[in-house]
């Protein structure tokens, strides 16, 4: 059985780290589609992320969108998220490993 905290961190930790590679990338204008409201949520009341049980990875989370000029989380369907779930499944019939 799946645990909701451990999904509701893979969330918090895939945002964080897109956002560390756009960084890295220089991108400045950046879309993030993602299928948990909750995570939305978080990402738009930063007053709140210290009480939060994930407050260091939301506390990282904001200070990396600090450095991004145009920023914006938007809640897409779990049906609808078909090309996160294309890329899931090509990730683990992969041979090359970790790619991005």
């Amino acid at each position: 059985m799946r645990d909701e905290g451990d999904a509701l961190f893979a969330e918090l930790f895939v945002v964080c780290y897109g956002l560390m590679l756009s960084i890295n990338n220089f991108i400045q204008r950046v879309i993030c589609e993602i299928d948990s409201l909750e995570v939305i949520y978080l990402f738009q009341d930063p007053d709140h992320s210290h009480m939060h049980v994930y407050s260091s990875l939301l506390v990282k989370i904001f200070g990396l969108k600090e450095h991004i000029s145009d920023i914006s989380l938007q809640h897409v369907l779990r049906e609808g998220n078909h090309c996160a779930n294309f890329l899931a499944k090509l990730e683990r019939s992969s041979r090359l490993g970790v790619t991005f």
